[in-house]
């Protein structure tokens, strides 16, 4: 590589002055010194068949200039998904059951559709393309169904978390008092209407996005790009890679909710009834109180546990017969009158 040159203060002026119309110090351009450099999103040699250059949007996998596609079987290996890892994967997290029969359901359906268009390429371009269009979209309807399932269960705990965000225990800014009971409320309205997601679940559907891009939407678009494919079969397709990835981005933003409602809410409110000796008190009190009392419950000789005797009874009829007041019989039949239509 040549070295850099080195110019005097007076061969800068002249410089400087031959081309007043380039402002050389405000420059923000990036100097790209390194000959094999190719793309800001990728620091690896530019390759089509590179983990990164298939995720970077501007490396040599897109360019109009790379080389047309060798149809090859989806890639199996340490440098891509491969099927038979993932459903171990699914089998040793620990998760329902009923989830990991939907991972799987998922997986086995994507292999399915793989199935169909890796026997649908023929090996030599000269050979027409023979795509099943049919078969295909009865075989992803199942899929098609299944993500979009997800991604409404997902969008309802979304919208649960925006939900609560808004009632009064989580707007108001409660005095040191109220502390103690603004948080009781605030966990009861999150035991109750939310759920928590699970990092294990998302690093699976990370990795399902991955399978999917793998066996499905990789090979689709090398056959796009040599053959014309029927506009259903390119929506069908499209719309599974849009159900996928919608389910994956509410699932984040899911996450993220919870979390927000953990940092902005109950964390702060915690240390604020720690760091307040009265709050505290008042809690060790209350639990005392409801230590005695489930105490005393099971008792039977405990104050108020005696079963209540028949002139106890008697007294307590009567003095309530007193209390009822007699009403008019006018008023009466315009009060029920009133109350009937």
């Amino acid at each position: 590589m040549p070295e850099s040159i080195d110019l005097s203060e007076s061969a800068l002026f002249s410089l400087y002055a031959r081309y007043p119309e380039i402002k050389f110090e405000s420059s923000q351009e990036l100097l790209v010194t390194d000959e094999n450099f190719s793309s800001p999103c990728s620091n690896v040699t530019d390759r089509d068949d590179t983990q990164i250059s298939r995720e970077s949007e501007s490396t040599a996998y897109t360019t109009p200039l790379r080389s047309k596609p060798s149809f090859v079987e989806p890639a199996e290996g340490p440098e891509g998904p491969n099927l038979a890892e993932f459903l171990e994967q699914v089998r040793d997290a620990r998760l329902p059951d009923v989830c990991k029969n939907g991972f799987s359901d998922l997986a086995r359906m994507i292999e399915d559709l793989s199935f169909l268009l890796s026997h649908s390429r023929s090996q030599t371009l000269e050979q027409p393309l023979r795509l099943d269009k049919q078969e295909i979209l009865r075989q992803s309807d199942p899929l098609l169904k299944l993500l979009r399932r997800a991604n409404l269960n997902v969008k309802d705990e979304v919208n649960k978390v925006s939900c609560i965000k808004g009632l009064a225990p989580f707007m108001v800014i409660p005095s040191e008092h109220d502390l103690w009971s603004n948080y009781r409320q605030m966990a009861r309205l999150i035991v109750e209407y939310t759920a928590l997601p699970c990092r294990t679940e998302q690093k699976l559907l990370e990795a399902l996005a991955h399978l999917f891009d793998a066996y499905v939407y990789h090979p689709f678009l090398e056959l796009l790009a040599v053959e014309a494919i029927d506009h259903e079969t390119q929506d069908r397709i499209n719309e599974l890679y849009d159900a996928l990835m919608s389910l994956l981005a509410n699932y984040k933003i899911w996450c993220r909710g919870m979390v927000d409602i953990k940092q902005t809410y109950m964390v702060p409110t915690r240390r604020a009834i720690r760091n307040s000796p009265k709050v505290m008190q008042e809690i060790r009190e209350m639990e005392a109180s409801k230590t005695a009392a489930r105490a005393a419950i099971g008792r039977p000789e405990a104050p108020g546990m005696q079963p209540a005797d028949e002139r106890l009874i008697q007294e307590l009829n009567l003095s309530t017969s007193r209390r009822q007041c007699t009403v008019p019989p006018r008023n009466r039949r315009r009060y029920r009158r009133e109350h009937t239509v």
